[in-house]
């Protein structure tokens, strides 16, 4: 037998269905990962060791490139450990205005989050933290740099782990550069392109004596903050994390007759941010004086420098747009909140793949395809807001069942084109490795879709080992929504990871003389034995599980779940296959029955509208399905409510239509029918207005 059909929120779910078909938590990260040697507490000594310290920097927030109209949200970078706690050196103009910083550890796919301590605008350091340890790391070198001496950079450009090696050409004192204003400088040899921005720069013994910019400057030399420079400012700060930064990554820019510092992120919380500066504003005075003369960010540095922070600072930008139109304020100490990773989620499960979601999106429907068996979830503040508004944020999730070895998940996003719906779109790589899965692939975001609100995010992934293929759509209308994404995203992760207690209740099914076996793609656990009891989670295809006990009847079984507590799953043997006769487990005692609802006299179903009628007669405020039985018995149908004890049953004559109004809400729903047809059961939400047909066929 089919499932209704739906219009709305599962039109997103269809598409995904629609491109398998065609191409025919505690949570992870939080801390450091376990090593298989704890590294020990003194600083790496040997050039050959270094690269167990220096780390890959991906970083999300809004940046735009003052000779670039796009604005970009993802960055990749390089940094290094200089204690065994975890702070890690890098640049400012990598890291300023992030919302998440994933850090790679050598030799680790699985990322950590890192928070942002401090930033320097004008040397273009910032330093960060981890959580954990002890972790290797680097040490300074003593020793003054000297011309001619031998140095090798470290970075992530090509996305690996490269090395090259140059030699020391000069050391310059008060360098003044577009995008920095440094007190000393390294002039090197060595190899660098962006990407190795923040990386160190060291000597044979694996030292470190400079901190690298990813770029070469104007005159295609490469240049490294020095050592000294570097401590110098850290030191300061760490007592200060205030001094030298307004919160923005800046560059010296001329726009026509115009000269100043060009904004190209704005960290939240910052002085810049509180005194309502904007990506792509152009800064053009700081306390009375030009920011910039279009070359250099020695007047910005100087004036910012000069700044105690316990007094306003006057500023002047120029904001474009139709017209370009300037506007002064002052800037003002503030206590930035600069931690990473500022969304609450919690972990769920779909099938084999558990993840985490942002917990405000508690509003679920999870659904099995009755014809493959493949598992489908949505989850949104509100799914009925999304039906029929795309007024809130939506997650789907889809685990195909059909073996696709022969299709990329390149492939399966170019089939998902959403042109018509979206602006433009960019795609990106994934890989990420949790519980020993390896999960790899790529995703699209997706920018000014529907009226330019809306982002969406399409990820596909295959894990190593199993082969299952992930696909996820992700509707994102907020900053925090994006972030929240990068997160989900990689804590994909084997579900039986996720709960310790799981591993206990496993080997007591596998054991015990009593036990079933899942044989639905997803079946309903509830708090009793019946469909009138409310559901309490689900169990996926596959799983054992152990019987405590059932019902008089033998038609609802007690089961010791995963997380060891315990439920009642449905005895159909089209659901679940026991390895003792039900007649032989022990009767076990059900708890009380839920209250009879008292929802107020329900309104008399209308008659049976043909198939083609208005329906415009029928009472607003309920969805109302015609159930069209067109196999020759009669089938049952059972209608419960998720959020309260309430059901309904009702019959359909065969090859006869029966027409059923139900008030709005999220159902479960039941349809048994005599051999040779099996029992089919789903989940759906109504709601007001809907106006569904709900064809009953043979498969």
């Amino acid at each position: 037998m089919n499932r209704p059909s739906r219009s709305r929120t599962s039109y997103w779910s269809a598409i995904l269905t629609l491109a398998i078909h065609l191409l025919l938590f505690t949570s992870p990260g939080l801390q450091a990962s376990d090593r298989a040697q704890a590294p020990t507490p003194t600083p790496i000594q040997s050039l050959d060791q270094v690269s167990r310290a220096v780390v890959r920097l991906e970083v999300f927030g809004a940046y735009r490139d003052p000779k670039e109209s796009e604005t970009t949200h993802i960055r990749a970078g390089t940094g290094f450990l200089i204690d065994p706690t975890g702070l890690i050196i890098t640049n400012n103009h990598v890291v300023a205005g992030s919302a998440l910083i994933l850090v790679y550890l050598d030799g680790e796919e699985r990322p950590h989050y890192a928070s942002l301590v401090a930033l320097s605008e004008c040397s273009d350091l910032a330093l960060l933290s981890l959580t954990g340890g002890p972790y290797p790391y680097l040490a300074w070198s003593e020793e003054k740099p000297t011309r001619g001496a031998e140095v090798y950079a470290f970075g992530f450009s090509s996305g690996q782990m490269q090395r090259s090696q140059g030699e020391i050409r000069a050391v310059e004192s008060d360098y003044d550069s577009n995008i920095a204003s440094s007190l000393e400088t390294i002039i090197h040899t060595a190899a660098v392109s962006p990407g190795d921005s923040g990386g160190p720069l060291t000597d044979a013994q694996g030292r470190v004596i400079g901190v690298n910019y990813g770029a070469r400057d104007r005159s295609g030399r490469a240049v490294t903050i020095s050592a000294r420079e570097a401590q110098e400012i850290l030191a300061r700060l760490q007592r200060s994390p205030h001094s030298e930064s307004l919160g923005i990554s800046g560059e010296a820019w001329e726009e026509g007759s115009r000269s100043g510092v060009w904004i190209s992120t704005v960290q939240s919380g910052s002085p810049a941010a509180a005194a309502g500066l904007h990506i792509g504003d152009m800064l053009l005075g700081l306390g009375g004086q030009a920011a910039s003369d279009g070359d250099s960010m020695a007047g910005y540095c100087g004036q910012l420098r000069g700044w105690e922070g316990t007094e306003p600072l006057d500023f002047e930008i120029l904001r474009s747009g139709r017209r370009a139109t300037t506007t002064t304020g002052q800037f003002t100490p503030v206590v930035p909140d600069r931690r990473a990773g500022q969304v609450t989620l919690t972990p769920e499960s779909l099938g084999p793949v558990g993840f985490l979601r942002p917990a405000a999106w508690s509003d679920i429907a999870v659904t099995a395809d009755e014809e493959d068996g493949s598992l489908n979830l949505e989850a949104a503040p509100e799914l009925a807001l999304f039906e029929e508004t795309l007024g809130t944020a939506l997650l789907t999730i889809n685990l195909p069942t059909d073996d696709f070895t022969g299709v990329t998940p390149d492939e399966f996003l170019d089939f998902l084109e959403f042109n018509d719906y979206c602006q433009d779109r960019e795609r990106f790589p994934h890989l990420h490795v949790n519980a020993g899965v390896r999960y790899e692939g790529s995703f699209d975001r997706w920018q000014g879709c529907s009226d330019g609100s809306i982002v969406l995010y399409n990820l596909v992934v295959r894990s190593q080992p199993g082969g299952q293929i992930v696909l996820i759509s992700y509707f994102s209308l907020a900053v925090e929504d994006e972030l929240s994404f990068h997160v989900l995203r990689h804590s994909l992760r084997p579900v039986a990871a996720n709960a310790e207690s799981s591993q206990p209740a496993a080997e007591e099914a596998e054991n015990n003389s009593n036990s079933a076996r899942i044989l639905a793609a997803s079946l309903n656990v509830r708090s009793g034995p019946g469909t009138s009891y409310g559901r309490i989670s689900s169990l996926a295809g596959g799983q054992q599980v152990t019987i405590r006990g059932r019902n008089s009847a033998c038609s609802w079984l007690l089961v010791l779940l995963p997380e060891g507590d315990e439920g009642w799953i449905s005895a159909n043997a089209a659901y679940v296959q026991l390895n003792a006769a039900c007649g032989e487990i022990p009767e076990a005692a059900a708890p009380a029955p839920p209250p009879t609802p008292t929802p107020g006299p329900r309104p008399q179903p209308p008659a049976a509208p043909a198939a083609n009628s208005e329906s415009s007669a029928l009472d607003p405020n309920l969805g109302c399905f015609l159930f069209e039985n067109q196999i020759g018995t009669e089938v049952t149908i059972t209608f419960t409510r998720l959020d309260r004890p309430w059901n309904i049953t009702f019959q359909v004559p065969g090859n006869e239509s029966h027409a059923e109004c139900l008030e709005p809400g999220r159902y479960t729903y039941t349809l048994d029918a005599p051999p040779p047809w099996n029992s089919v059961n789903g989940e759906l939400r109504i709601g007001a207005g809907d106006r569904f047909r709900f064809p009953i066929q043979e498969r």
